[in-house]
């Protein structure tokens, strides 16, 4: 049965037993472009690997397919309804002249993935159906077939390229027709300031025209307040302006009385005096020199801060010095040797050795002046301590 797709060159063949202790069970053959047969799947891959074809081993399906020579959607569930069982027994008709389906399994039956009507009682009388030649398809259908698929394929892409096409005319239309609609919003925007500025001036010769109005009732009423003798229209104007020139004269009166008065608060004022560029100048001058005096006690600070640290040092110094002499002459006073009465005193770079069990002293040295000289050292020492901080908390800021 060659309903699955095999690669170029490749036949596969599916085979019923008929006889035997197997009987009813099916055999898969591929038989490659050379001629050779392989009935497994490892087999297969073996000659694959070996001769470096370049196959993919999933494209061969050794599991036997039940049923008609086209696999139907059915058999792709878990549990499924027996729906090609109809298409069984048609090609049963067909084949075999029978009138009534000789199976098993009614139609609405559920069954596994993998049964079929093929496992019935049928097999013993009609065998010639399930051969593997009712069911074979030729290689002049498949190329059939595939010049179809072709033709059918270079039809669409003509269709595709059609639609293309005019999806870019339907663009170009509809890119036109937003133009023409813009162009005629211009317009219509263009004739709408038009009209608004005829209707403001139109408003404007209405404003005029009821000024004039007003105008006109004014002048009707001061004819009406006016004595019955005087009816003329010059009379009541020299009055109207006489009482113009009044208020004006008026006007200008209080005017300069206001620019008077202005004058004399001006002379009032008198102008701020300015600061002396003098004293600007000895101001920045006293700065400079605050400034220098800082910089020169800070410098001042800073060496005596630096004698003192010296100071302390030579004190650390002479006291240990102090203290080693002291010890020295505890050691020589304990051991009675060679000074008996602090007359002599080893420095350390002199060498004292021992000589037929006494100690020998090669240079000796007075005690007495030793001592006077340390003390004396000690005091000028704190004096200048004493002084140097008398000093600084005197210079400082």
């Amino acid at each position: 049965m060659n309903n699955i797709n095999t690669p170029d060159g490749w036949i596969r063949k599916q085979v019923i037993r008929k006889k035997g202790t197997s009987k009813g069970k099916f055999d898969i053959y591929y038989y490659s472009p050379k001629g050779k047969i392989f009935r497994s799947k490892c087999q297969l891959k073996r000659y694959i690997v070996e001769n470096n074809l370049n196959l993919n081993i999933e494209e061969f399906d050794f599991k036997p397919i039940f049923g008609t020579s086209t696999k139907s959607d059915s058999l792709e569930t878990p549990k499924n309804t027996m729906a090609n069982n109809s298409q069984s027994v048609l090609e049963q008709q067909l084949y075999t002249n029978t009138s009534t389906p000789e199976t098993s399994l009614s139609l609405n039956q559920s069954g596994d993935k993998w049964v079929s009507i093929l496992n019935s009682d049928h097999n013993k009388e009609n065998e010639e159906f399930f051969s593997d030649e009712i069911n074979e398809v030729s290689i002049l259908e498949l190329g059939h077939r595939l010049t179809q698929a072709n033709e059918d394929l270079l039809q669409l892409k003509f269709q595709k390229e059609k639609a293309e096409v005019s999806l870019q005319v339907l663009e170009l239309e509809a890119e036109e027709t937003v133009l023409k609609l813009q162009q005629e919003i211009d317009t219509v925007k263009e004739e709408n300031n038009v009209l608004k500025g005829a209707i403001i001036n139109k408003n404007d010769e209405v404003a005029y025209l009821k000024g004039q109005l007003c105008v006109e009732e004014v002048h009707v009423s001061i004819k009406q307040t006016l004595p019955k003798g005087i009816h003329s229209k010059s009379t009541v104007n020299d009055e109207e302006n006489l009482r113009l020139n009044i208020q004006v004269k008026q006007m200008e009166n209080e005017i300069n009385n206001l620019k008077r008065n202005n004058l004399q608060l001006m002379e009032t004022i008198q102008p701020y005096p300015l600061p002396d560029q003098k004293l600007i100048t000895e101001i920045k001058t006293l700065k400079n020199k605050i400034e220098s005096l800082e910089c020169t006690y800070t410098d001042e600070i800073q060496t005596y801060r630096e004698i003192i640290n010296l100071l302390e040092s030579d004190l650390e110094n002479s006291s240990l010095q102090n203290e080693t002499l002291k010890h020295e002459i505890k050691l020589l006073r304990e051991n009675n040797l060679a000074v008996p009465h602090f007359d002599c005193f080893v420095t350390p770079k002199q060498s004292a050795k021992y000589v037929d069990g006494s100690l020998f002293i090669s240079d000796p040295v007075d005690l007495s002046n030793r001592f006077e000289l340390l003390e004396s050292e000690e005091t000028n020492i704190l004096q200048e301590l004493t002084e140097t901080t008398l000093t600084e908390t005197s210079y400082r800021p």
